[in-house]
């Protein structure tokens, strides 16, 4: 085991992946408030190749990339609400393209007042597991699956209710 990074100052590594595909490391930070977070790409040796999310209004979540690297997926309040518990509004799942440095919004059949949370590509990278939740900090929370081929974008299915910390095995 050995150090490769360093988080930047007056932030911390809260997440991180790797893919063989180029070498590379995917990582999220955090400062003193969750909503204080970037999203960087770094190489295999630490050095950061590109800052893919600056610190923009609202918190992020996750950070991971999909099985051929081509990929990130994460999530993003998009309603700008920042409060200093964590408290969401509006949270969606956002795929970038590092190939064409494009943005896709997966969240389009979200129901108003929910949040998308805690996003993750299948094995095979043709769908994403997910938590919808109110966004009243309470309510239950079901994992739903979402596929995202050209043909049925933004098809969610509910797989189960009151759940959470959804991982695909």
């Amino acid at each position: 085991m050995r150090l490769i990074a360093t988080a930047p100052a007056g932030q911390n590594f809260i997440t991180c992946d790797w893919t063989e595909q180029g070498d590379a490391i995917v990582a999220r930070t955090t400062g003193n408030f969750n909503f204080n977070s970037q999203i960087y790409i770094l190489n295999g040796e630490g050095v950061v190749l590109q800052r893919v999310i600056d610190d923009e209004l609202g918190s992020l979540g996750g950070a991971e990339f999909s099985i051929n690297g081509n990929y990130l997926l994460y999530t993003q309040d998009v309603s700008g609400f920042e409060s200093a518990d964590g408290r969401q509004l509006n949270a969606r799942i956002f795929m970038y393209d590092l190939t064409t440095f494009t943005t896709t919004d997966l969240s389009t059949g979200k129901p108003a007042g929910t949040n998308d949370l805690d996003a993750h590509f299948s094995p095979d990278g043709s769908r994403v597991i997910f938590v919808n939740t109110n966004n009243d900090g309470i309510s239950p929370k079901d994992i739903y699956v979402l596929e995202i081929d050209d043909t049925v974008l933004n098809k969610r299915t509910l797989l189960f209710e009151n759940a959470e910390m959804p991982e695909w095995r």
